[in-house]
């Protein structure tokens, strides 16, 4: 394994103080899988006030110290330093009430979630689980009970359709017998981090889990229904690797899509644009440039150019001249609302209403952008303009 120098410096300190230190987790997974390891974790016997002596003069995060991670920087770039463990007593099925540190590879390595998760390197590929094997049959598989893994950590039911979907890969038999089980604990996992997980899913191939695992989506989205999810999928798979895009195609079709993305914690901007899309998206749009600066009068360009996106992988096959459309807003009259006010208009939601007509007419050619014919226009014309 080609290793950074960050991380070669790392394991050398650790080493020249007499301490076991081995590369841990998903980098060596990365590696076997022929990938490149975006991060390093380091797994060691050294305990947590042993690793911060070791590296006092790098920059150290010790938030995660009762756990046994210390987070060292060096050259800029931060790595995971933890001690052996095991863990007992899980609270919430989420979190270890009782953490012990131990001195034993096995023990650290046997109490991870998956099986091409708990591997090591040192040299050499350290694997207790047969994970390497898991790798090459492209199945994720628990360490162990897997009953027992997802009750520790419910968090893992999730992550196991991840990694399915993002690998690839297949579940293994027992696996997801003990998934499908203890589905029901997820309400005990708060929604930003089930979002989190959701989203990876839907930034790879979630057709992979979607639909034999239909019922443990439906424990954090009851509304999903099975008929239009087969669709959405078929849409999904025509969409860019982009979130907004990828959660209208999961959400198209399907009830109440507002109350599922305040449930699952997204940000306000991503609600906004993703609504806007599944608002629009059986919305017939004309390539008449007139007729797309009319509705840009509601909607951004870049929502539209999702909309375009969205709609295409629809089957409708849109091409829109976004060079040569114009978009227009009421700052692009030549009156204000304050010239309808001087001639009587009164100053209430109308205002508004009328300097869109006007904007509307502009863009249609059918009136000048000229103040005085602007203003002519609303006289002659007020008693039909003003309900």
């Amino acid at each position: 394994m080609q290793l950074p120098n960050y991380v070669k410096t790392a394991l050398h300190i650790i080493k020249a103080a007499k301490y076991k230190a081995y590369i841990v987790g998903g980098a060596v997974r990365d590696y076997l899988l022929g990938l490149t390891p975006s991060d390093f974790d380091i797994a060691t016997n050294a305990k947590p006030q042993e690793i911060i002596k070791l590296f006092s003069s790098y920059f150290l995060i010790t938030q995660g110290i009762k756990h046994g991670t210390i987070t060292v920087f060096i050259d800029h770039q931060p790595i995971e330093i933890t001690t052996f463990r095991i863990e007992e007593d899980y609270i919430d099925f989420r979190r270890p009430g009782k953490v012990e540190f131990v001195d034993d590879l096995y023990l650290d390595l046997s109490r991870r979630d998956f099986t091409i998760n708990a591997l090591a390197y040192d040299e050499k590929v350290i694997d207790y689980f047969n994970g390497e094997n898991d790798l090459k049959n492209k199945i994720v598989r628990c360490v162990g009970d897997p009953n027992l893994r997802f009750q520790e950590d419910a968090l893992r039911i999730l992550r196991a359709l991840r990694f399915a979907c993002q690998l690839n890969f297949s579940i293994s038999e027992e696996t997801k017998k003990a998934l499908i089980k203890n589905k029901e604990l997820l309400r005990n996992i708060s929604y930003e981090r089930i979002n989190i997980e959701f989203n990876k899913m839907l930034l790879s191939d979630i057709s992979r889990v979607i639909n034999p695992y239909f019922d443990v989506f439906k424990v954090f989205i009851p509304e999903l229904h099975i008929n239009q999810i087969k669709e959405n999928t078929n849409i999904i798979k025509k969409l860019p690797e982009n979130i907004i895009l990828r959660l209208s195609g999961f959400l198209y079709h399907i009830k109440n899509p507002d109350i599922i993305l305040q449930r699952l914690k997204y940000p306000k901007k991503i609600q906004k644009n993703v609504l806007t899309i599944l608002k629009y998206c059986d919305y017939k749009i004309s390539s008449d440039n007139f007729e797309i600066s009319k509705l840009l009068l509601d909607i951004s360009l870049e929502d539209l150019k999702r909309i375009v996106t969205f709609k295409n992988a629809c089957g409708d096959y849109l091409q829109i001249d976004y060079e040569n459309v114009k978009v227009y807003t009421l700052k692009d009259l030549k009156i204000k609302g304050s010239d309808l006010i001087s001639i009587g208009i009164p100053k209430n939601e109308q205002i508004s209403l009328i300097l869109r007509e006007l904007l509307i007419l502009v863009i249609e050619n059918k009136i000048i952008n000229d103040r005085s014919v602007l203003l002519n226009y609303v006289i002659e014309n007020k008693k039909n303009t003003i309900k």
